[in-house]
Parts: C-alpha cells; structure tokens; sequence
C-alpha cells in the first residue's frame, strides 16, 4: 500500500465524523493516487461465524512477510515452501 493512499481519508476528510459503514465506504471509495490507483469498496453485510480456530503453530508455518509501510496490516502471503 502506498503511504499516499490512506493520507487522503485521514487529511481531507478529518472534519467528517466516521458515523456510518457509509460514510467509511464512500471515502474509501473516492480514494485514488497520483500513479493511478483506485479502490473499489462495498460493504458485505453477510455474517460469518468464527468457527475455526488457528494456533499459534499453525500460523507460525504460513509463509508471511511483512511490508515496509505499516506491516501488521499490509502483507503477502506466499505459498510455502515445497517439503524436501
């Protein structure tokens, strides 16, 4: 993610009070970059249930690495490894 990106919803859009997924959605939605980039938002209204459980072993053999700009949020995840 270019740092650029989220600037825009934090700066010129501070006074708006962040009261409805709407709200959050539309300026999501309006964002764009000076190299072109856009972003296409929809709220999903579905609910999911949080039936799976993953442990920390589990999670420490998927193959994450984080990105420069603010990495607990911005990653890649990547297929492991083959066994050999």
């Amino acid at each position: 993610m270019e740092q650029s990106r989220a600037s825009p919803v934090l700066v010129h859009h501070a006074e708006l009070a962040l009261v409805s997924y709407l709200v959050i959605i539309q300026l999501i939605a309006n964002t764009t970059t000076d190299t072109g980039l856009t972003v296409d938002c929809r709220l999903d209204e579905n609910h999911y249930e949080k039936v799976l459980k993953i442990s920390d072993a589990e999670m420490a053999t998927l193959n994450i690495k984080p990105a420069a700009f603010h990495g607990e949020w911005n990653y890649t995840i990547s297929p492991r490894p083959p066994d050999g």
